[in-house]
């Protein structure tokens, strides 16, 4: 493979068949990050959730946990 500015070229494709392949890329790349972004909102969302839920247990009385998890289970139920 040549190499031109650093970027590897295939040699047996033209120059602007080797554009077009770098182009296709950096598109995938640039739509993958957005995923990973929205994917890693989700995810502190849920660990924001999760530890809110997790201060809150420890100090429930009874009627408090029994309250958390009828919550809980309407929460999981809905998706």
């Amino acid at each position: 493979m040549a190499c031109f500015g650093g970027v590897p070229l295939d040699p047996a494709k033209t120059p602007v068949e080797n554009m077009t392949r770098y182009f296709h890329l950096a598109r995938k790349a640039k739509r993958a990050m957005e995923i990973v972004r929205k994917r890693k909102r989700e995810v502190a969302e849920s660990v924001y959730y999760s530890s809110r839920w997790k201060r809150s247990l420890r100090r429930a009385d009874a009627d408090e946990l029994i309250a958390v998890r009828q919550e809980l289970s309407s929460s999981y139920a809905r998706g």
